[in-house]
C-alpha cells in the first residue's frame, strides 16, 4: 500500500514512519509513507508557498500552482487510485 501526504512539513511525519502499527508496517514493507513538499515546486528564490486571501481579510492561504503541482505528483506517484480530502474532510477526485 502506497500512501502519499502532500505536506509543507514532510519531517513531522517521521515519526509515522518509524513508530507503532505505521513504522512496523514501513519496516516490513507493507506500506510506503511518501511526502510531497509544495515548496519543492515553487519558482521563487524563498520557495513561498502561501499567500494573502482574497479580500484582505486576516490569515493565509496557500498558493494554487505549488499545491497543483505537488498533487500531481503525489498521484504520480501513488497511482491512479489516488485521491485527496479538503478541509472538511470530503473526499475529492
Amino acid at each position: 500500500m502506497d500512501i502519499g501526504v502532500v505536506t509543507i512539513f514532510p519531517e513531522i511525519l517521521d515519526v509515522v514512519r518509524g513508530s507503532g502499527v505505521t513504522g512496523r508496517a514501513v519496516s516490513t514493507e507493507v506500506c510506503r509513507v511518501s511526502t510531497w513538499d509544495p515548496r519543492e515546486f515553487t519558482r521563487d528564490r524563498h520557495r513561498r508557498v502561501d499567500d494573502a486571501s482574497y479580500g484582505g481579510g486576516p490569515g493565509m492561504v496557500m498558493q494554487y500552482a505549488p499545491l497543483k503541482a505537488a498533487l500531481a505528483a503525489c498521484r504520480e506517484g501513488v497511482g491512479p487510485e489516488a485521491t485527496a480530502g479538503d478541509a472538511v474532510g470530503e473526499r475529492r477526485e
